[in-house]
């Protein structure tokens, strides 16, 4: 039930040949193949973190116990495997460790570049995200720009990092487009079938389908767009969104007050150069008068 095998003849198969037999399931069955392996090399009991996708088309984490069983002679005999449902557990803890880790990130950051990439990170750490980039509105354009692109390790996306690189975005426009133009996060399940992604081809070659992006926001006022991405259809999930509102105002607060202190900054310098200016022409005005230097 777990892997939706109630009309597929199972018996017998591995996890790879079940992989080939559901290809929407196929990255649930290559991470729990390879977890078995893990656990025949470790010899002993272990406990993994995984996902799958319940019948009604939502993630599910689990927490999976796996206990070898070896013949007299060493033999692999069997592998007795049980699995706990902790969806809302991970939801909690996950919640207070993103909210926590990014604040703790942008405390120390003198800038959104600077801290993109570990704000990324935490994300598909926590998330279970893929891949993912940052987006900022130019405003003098009018277009979401660039900032930077991140993917988890050992899993590339070569074609999509180098498309949105040299991509900017309208307003409406792609999945960052749409969230600047309404204010709301927008999910996507699979964007092989959505009529509004410019990158469809470059994520297709990368192995890309489920994607989420929300607002960068600051009030009412939209500073940005961050969107991640998956290697597996994903169907909405309602929490996951409430939890990327939450970290959009905090970045939006960052962003705001960077400028403050840019704009700070320049104008101490514009005081600056004005007092020196000033003290400059009085300089020369006094000496001009003085009797003394003529």
């Amino acid at each position: 039930k777990l892997f939706h095998l109630e009309d597929i003849d199972w018996h017998g198969k591995t996890e790879i040949e079940l992989a080939d037999m559901q290809s929407e399931q196929r990255t649930i069955h290559e991470i729990f193949h390879q977890n078995d392996q893990k656990t025949w090399v470790l010899g002993k009991a272990s406990i993994f973190s995984e996902r799958i996708i319940d019948k009604s088309g939502k993630l599910r984490d689990l927490e999976v116990r796996r206990i070898p069983v070896f013949e007299g002679d060493g033999k692999r005999k069997s592998l007795v495997i049980t699995a706990e449902d902790v969806t809302d557990r991970k939801r909690v803890e996950n919640k207070l460790l993103l909210q926590y880790a990014v604040s703790d990130i942008l405390s120390k950051a003198s800038s959104l570049k600077q801290a993109a990439p570990e704000i990324l990170e935490v994300l598909f750490v926590v998330g279970g995200w893929k891949a993912g980039s940052i987006w900022t509105v130019n405003s003098a354009k009018n277009i979401l720009e660039y900032v930077n692109v991140w993917h988890v390790d050992g899993f590339q996306i070569p074609n999509f990092e180098a498309e949105s690189m040299k991509t900017t975005f309208k307003i409406g426009v792609g999945l960052p487009g749409r969230v600047w133009l309404t204010g709301q996060p927008a999910w996507i399940e699979d964007v092989t079938r959505d009529d509004n992604f410019p990158r469809i081809s470059a994520a297709l070659k990368d192995g890309l389908f489920g994607a989420v992006a929300f607002p960068i926001c600051f009030g009412e006022e939209i500073l940005g767009v961050i969107d991640c991405f998956h290697s597996m259809v994903c169907p909405p999930d309602n929490e996951m969104i409430d939890m990327f509102n939450c970290l959009s105002h905090d970045i939006g607060q960052f962003i705001k007050r960077k400028i403050a202190e840019d704009d700070q900054k320049r104008n101490l310098e514009k005081h600056k150069k004005l007092l020196s200016d000033t003290v400059n022409v009085i300089g020369s005005a006094m000496e001009a008068r003085d009797p003394y230097t003529a």
